[in-house]
């Protein structure tokens, strides 16, 4: 993915029709275990592929971001995940980044 300028409006919700929350997929797998998102909500593709890092889209961000698994993938605690889990393809996923721990942790 080439590098894309940060829009900090692009994270601030509820978006509509001035603001595009929703950005260019992401590929997990052939790009290696790390997202870089650059929006709030990202598609996310890799068939069997592992999440391991997702960076945060600026120094000292803390919230949410969205991923749509658009494939199944394993999110794994080798990185900045806080926890182990599987998606299901056509679902949503949400983030927290925690900016103290350094973690990233999954809605319920």
């Amino acid at each position: 993915m080439a590098a894309e300028e940060i829009n900090l409006f692009k994270f601030v919700p509820p978006g509509g029709i001035q603001d595009q929350l929703v950005g260019g997929v992401l590929a997990l797998g052939t790009n290696g275990t790390t997202l870089i998102p650059v929006t709030m909500v990202h598609h996310v593709t890799g068939t069997a592929a592992t999440l391991a890092t997702i960076t945060p889209p600026w120094n000292d961000f803390t919230g949410p971001l969205y991923f749509v698994a658009d494939s199944v993938f394993t999110a794994t605690t080798s990185g900045n995940i806080g926890t182990v889990f599987t998606t299901v393809a056509g679902n949503a996923y949400g983030f927290i980044y925690d900016r103290v721990a350094a973690k990233w942790y999954p809605t319920r």
